[in-house]
């Protein structure tokens, strides 16, 4: 390739162009640039040119070459002439109007979900579900008047289904402009130039629907009397099931579009009315048994007409999911939609964000859709699920994680001291107060919207949040100052700035975890990571030591409050705050967990890679280490808290230290670091979901429990292989992420 590039340039800077009367306009005009047709000379260098080869100028870059038109291919070059195939044929003479048989309308039915599934999944209109011949001719099957024949009846029925596949399609596609995701990656919005038909009502659709089904009911039941009919019911319930489904899976986007969350249980009623139908597996009618029952209609769907619709955006390759995958995909819609409409009954602040969280990690990763509704749903209208003040999410959100003094966040609901209500800080106090709330409350709901976002964004974004927290626990710190001014505590109180700092605590604990999870990390970087991670971690239950410190120190003073008092607000305080200490509990557990299974990873790291040298260690070829760890680090080097933020030096020298001790020690440190998670593990199991605020995601997070309990008991076997046999020792071994991006297991091959 590169001898002909070089023969060719020879060519054409031999050629003589500067006097080529062929072009118009040179014989009249000297000052226009000389120039030669060398077409010919070029289809002649290329006859031996194999398919992918090319010639082009160094200034030919990659940005070029992605936005370019491949010539001669059909799906990226539209304006290419192709020899018509069958499909072309049937296409072109397809008759909308044709009557069809029901198994061809079952077949139709499952087709167009599935290109459904493809469009939420992330791939373009104009390769799915407008691939559909019928979604073109809307008008005309709106307006198609059909006779009450069984024949009849089976055209309602398609006429019902496509036109509902368009409002469904368009309720997603009116959520998705909202842009709660911002992520053209994972969803295409492009309508290319064509409708969704919003004229035609959801009234009226829902009104062919329930004729359609009507119609189809009224066949069945005649079929099931024994009277002779021209369909058999095999054929007849299968569509009557799809097309009940249809109208509950419309009815719940149009329930969970209305604002203020007010018929979210009628819409979680239609979706589990879907799962339902999707889970009867017994009935030889279902719609799970009779998946792939249909019989195909030639030109029904007609691939090419991307290529008229696409001109000026190549579209992606694309291969439609099979009707199995596709129902799958669908159910795990349907359940998160389940999931999603009972979000507004959250018991606390906490068990909410835990449950985002939740939603966030679980696999396979929540659609688009689903994310983008979940956020819809949380904050519109400036207020909290459509009815709660912002402000007062904050204060909740505060008082459950640091408890200070009712009289302090909530004015007004507790009667403050004497000698606070006398002094002339109050208002001032007040008035900040008041001020770092509003200054939270969007930061605090952005933290929730941020799990929403796919991964790698959640990972952009919140490198880009840490330092407006971190501003934040500056401004608190202030607040919590005051306080103190006013109040007169027995202690330092840090109420405020405690909770923006555990915040961003739990942020840089994300960042640094989601790295594991998007293999951004190498594995000569793996034993640095988890230092660093300790380090965050360790930071933390430092962090909640001194919440539950301040937390207790409180309640002791609100116990001897009470021995003089017999208020009932006093002995609520008291209540509360044991909530309080339970949860703080929990989290100390969990954090301990953490420190300990990351310990004893980080120990086994140490020995596969420096002592046994049994883990193939990837060296860049280009790579400065002090350059790529600060690099890592950039989100946290500008942070004020926690300090000192170790540099490479120190890291690279700490883990040189402890590289130094023999294989047994740090064997032995790794098996009592596990051992110590596998304490903490089983503590938490026990726990109940109020102690854990996972009432609204009790089973993945025990998933994630027993996750980390998976990865400790096979660390444990690598550990008992290492210890007992010499030749496991010169095996190789892999580092495989499996239960938990952030615990792996260290296998021995």
């Amino acid at each position: 390739m590169d001898s002909m590039t070089d023969s060719l340039r020879e060519a054409i800077s031999n050629m003589d162009i500067t006097n080529d009367p062929s072009r118009p306009g040179n014989s009249h005009n000297f000052l226009a640039p000389a120039w030669k047709d060398i077409t010919k000379f070029l289809d002649d260098a290329t006859d031996d040119f194999q398919v992918g080869q090319l010639i082009h100028l160094q200034s030919f870059t990659l940005f070029d070459a992605m936005s370019a038109i491949e010539i001669m291919d059909p799906k990226m070059d539209t304006g290419m002439l192709i020899e018509e195939d069958d499909n072309d044929k049937a296409a072109q003479s397809f008759n909308v109007s044709r009557t069809l048989e029901p198994r061809e309308l079952l077949w139709i039915m499952d087709r167009l979900l599935s290109c459904e599934m493809a469009w939420v999944s992330g791939h373009s209109l104009a390769q799915t579900v407008y691939t559909c011949t019928y979604f073109h001719y809307i008008r005309e099957l709106a307006s198609e008047q059909c006779e009450k024949t069984p024949e009849g009846a089976i055209q309602n029925a398609l006429k019902a289904y496509v036109l509902g596949c368009v409002k469904c399609c368009q309720h997603i596609f009116n959520e998705m402009s909202v842009c709660n995701v911002y992520e053209e990656e994972d969803f295409t919005t492009n309508l290319f130039g064509l409708s969704l038909y919003e004229q035609y009502t959801d009234s009226m659709v829902m009104n062919m629907i329930d004729t359609a089904l009507l119609e189809l009911r009224d066949l069945v039941d005649r079929a099931n009397t024994g009277e002779q009919t021209q369909f058999p019911v095999d054929e007849l319930a299968p569509l009557y099931n799809r097309l009940f489904m249809r109208k509950s899976y419309l009815f719940g986007l149009l329930y969970a579009s209305h604002a203020q969350c007010t018929y979210l249980p009628h819409a979680k009623a239609e979706f589990e009315n879907i799962l339902q139908l999707l889970n009867v597996k017994e009935d030889c009618l279902s719609i799970s048994a009779t998946i792939g029952k249909g019989i195909v209609v030639e030109g029904a769907f007609d691939p090419n007409i991307n290529r008229k619709l696409t001109a000026q955006a190549p579209p992606r390759p694309i291969t439609l999911p099979s009707d199995e995958e596709s129902y799958t995909h669908f159910r795990e819609l349907v359940e998160r939609m389940v999931s999603i409409c009972g979000v507004n009954q959250y018991p606390s602040i906490i068990s909410l964000l835990n449950y985002f969280k939740s939603f966030a990690a679980k696999q396979p990763y929540a659609d688009p859709f689903s994310r983008s509704k979940l956020n819809t749903l949380l904050y519109h209208d400036l207020r909290v699920f459509g009815t709660e003040s912002v402000v007062n999410f904050v204060s909740l959100a505060i008082d459950e994680l640091v408890r200070p003094p009712r009289w302090i966040l909530f004015p007004g609901s507790i009667r403050a001291p004497d000698h606070v209500l006398a002094s002339p800080l109050l208002e001032e106090t007040q008035k900040a107060l008041a001020e770092f709330l509003e200054r939270a409350a969007l930061p605090l709901v952005d933290y929730f919207k941020i799990q929403c976002h796919n991964r790698s964004r959640q990972r952009r974004i919140l490198c880009k949040v840490l330092q407006e927290w971190d501003a934040l626990q500056d401004e608190a710190e202030v607040i919590d100052s005051k306080i103190q001014d006013l109040a007169e505590f027995g202690f330092s109180p840090s109420y405020f700035s405690s909770w923006a700092y555990l915040i961003k605590l739990e942020m840089m604990e994300t960042v640094v975890l989601l790295g594991f999870e998007l293999e951004l990390y190498s594995n000569n970087e793996y034993t640095m990571i988890y230092l660093y991670l300790l380090d965050v971690l360790k930071a933390r239950k430092r962090a909640l030591d001194h919440i539950e410190e301040q937390i207790t120190l409180q309640k002791n003073e609100v116990l001897q409050t009470s021995k003089k008092s017999k208020d009932r607000y006093i002995q609520q305080d008291v209540a509360s705050f044991n909530h309080v200490l339970q949860y703080i509990q929990s989290q100390k557990y969990y954090n301990e967990a953490q420190i300990r299974m990351a310990s004893g990873i980080y120990n086994m790291l140490l020995v596969v890679q420096y002592k046994t040298k049994q883990l193939d260690v990837l060296k860049p070829r280009y790579d400065d280490p002090p350059t790529r760890f600060r690099q890592r680090l950039k989100p946290f080097l500008p942070l004020s808290t926690p300090r000192p933020q170790p540099t490479f030096e120190s890291i690279e020298k700490t883990i040189d230290t402890n590289a130094s001790l023999d294989t047994e020690n740090l064997l032995k440190l790794a098996d009592a670091h596990l051992g110590a998670a596998k304490e903490a593990i089983e503590i938490l199991l026990n726990m109940s979901q109020e102690q854990t605020r996972s009432e609204m995601c009790r089973e993945p997070y025990n998933k994630e429990i027993m996750g980390m309990k998976r990865t400790y008991l096979g660390n444990k076997i690598t550990i008992m292989k290492l210890f007992t046999d010499e030749k496991n020792r010169s095996s190789k071994v892999n580092v495989i992420f499996r239960y938990h991006p952030s615990w792996p297991v260290i296998e021995i091959k």
